[in-house]
């Protein structure tokens, strides 16, 4: 069976759900927000689905917290604060992870034209690997304008926010509030940084109390996320840190008082890690690579050296091919893997020569220095606890 039929075998059994067959996903609810904000964009009969459901209000508030997948949502009561207010599921973009979706969610762009590939980016015009959201060099740390690249090099689609046709306001963690990417994905919109949660919710209804027309504001929650990463999705800390952050959305709703429409999503969703598969410099099948696998861990990327593809291609399907399904980037592109059918020149150059979806439960990881061997939850990948985000609307 080759690599393509096994793919669609996975996605016809209900083992992989395609990120754009089958339903609405983040790319509508981009272009849905986008259109109530006034911003001239090309919708689809979905994002109007969206649209319709979230209705007309002069004041949105964007709420996204990270790795709250349907995972987390549907083993609620129905009674449940959250559960109550979900309007639909959405499927997230491929990978299934923040950087790629993020990306999608400001720009209204599948990856496959806004090129932001996943957590480790190749940027082969800088003959580098990034770590693009801290933006920086991924194995020195150096920050990447020390090395020539601006956000344009690393994001070249421009966020829709500064088409919005509202008052813009990003309510983002301290730690993240200036980074370079939070600049781009918020247009130059004021940031405002908060250490708890609850000062986001005061300074999201203070904001909303003193407005003197329509708005739009943006949240970003990372805590369940990180809760996943470290101890698993079914640990006990990810229901507290999950409590925590319902508590807030509750009192925000009491707060407004029905005067703006809170819409919520997340990015991914997660899976406990299973089998990590550790990749070390001496291996031999880097002698075959131009760089370390990048990409995510649930979804290596592999750029094979000069007149070495086929011979990568047969060494790893003979040692993982029961772990991973390897892709080339012409199978992904045929199978719209990234969003379109056809790759932009700068998403195909980072995603190199192949990828390599995890079949279970799997992570592949270079070199276990990079503190990713420790963490218990992951994402990035294609099964339904990974793709399937709340479209939550309050």
């Amino acid at each position: 069976m080759s690599e393509t039929r096994r793919f669609r075998s996975l996605i016809e059994g209900g083992t992989w759900l395609h990120p754009y067959e089958g339903g609405a996903g983040l790319l509508d609810l981009a272009l849905a927000l986008a259109a109530l904000s006034g911003a001239p964009v090309q919708g689809t009969p979905a994002a109007g689905a969206v649209a319709g459901a979230i209705g007309a209000h002069d004041h949105m508030v964007f709420v996204l917290v990270d790795g709250l997948g349907m995972h987390l949502v549907d083993p609620l009561e129905e009674a449940a604060f959250l559960r109550q207010h979900v309007a639909m599921r959405l499927r997230s973009v491929f990978p299934s992870s923040t950087a790629p979706a993020l990306t999608s969610l400001a720009t209204g762009l599948p990856p496959a034209a806004h090129a932001v590939t996943g957590w480790w980016m190749r940027l082969p015009r800088a003959s580098l690997t990034a770590t693009i959201l801290p933006f920086i060099e991924r194995f020195s740390g150096e920050p990447l304008g020390r090395r020539g690249v601006d956000a344009r090099d690393a994001f070249p689609a421009p966020s829709l926010l500064a088409k919005y046709r509202r008052d813009r306001a990003m309510f983002l963690p301290s730690y993240i509030s200036e980074s370079v990417s939070s600049r781009y994905f918020s247009a130059a919109a004021p940031a405002q940084p908060y250490r708890r949660l609850a000062e986001a919710v005061d300074g999201v209804a203070a904001r909303i109390a003193m407005a003197r027309g329509p708005t739009y504001t943006y949240v970003y929650v990372p805590f369940v996320d990180q809760a996943q990463h470290e101890r698993g999705p079914q640990a006990v800390h990810v229901r507290r840190a999950l409590s925590s952050v319902v508590q807030q959305l509750e009192r925000l709703a009491g707060l407004l008082t029905g005067r703006a429409r809170v819409v919520l999503t997340a990015d991914h969703g997660h899976i406990a890690v299973g089998m990590r598969h550790i990749i070390m410099p001496d291996d031999p099948l880097m002698d075959m690579l131009e760089a370390p696998p990048y990409g995510e861990p649930r979804v290596p990327m592999f750029r094979a050296r000069p007149g070495m593809a086929e011979a990568f291609a047969d060494a790893f399907r003979a040692r993982f091919g029961e772990r991973f399904v390897l892709l080339s980037t012409d199978d992904a592109e045929a199978l719209r893997l990234f969003g379109e059918p056809t790759l932009s020149d700068e998403t195909r150059a980072r995603i190199g020569d192949f990828i390599a979806p995890a079949l279970g439960d799997d992570v592949l990881l270079y070199d276990p220095d990079e503190g990713l061997r420790a963490m218990e939850g992951t994402h990035g990948g294609l099964t339904p606890a990974e793709m399937m985000v709340p479209l939550v609307l309050i």
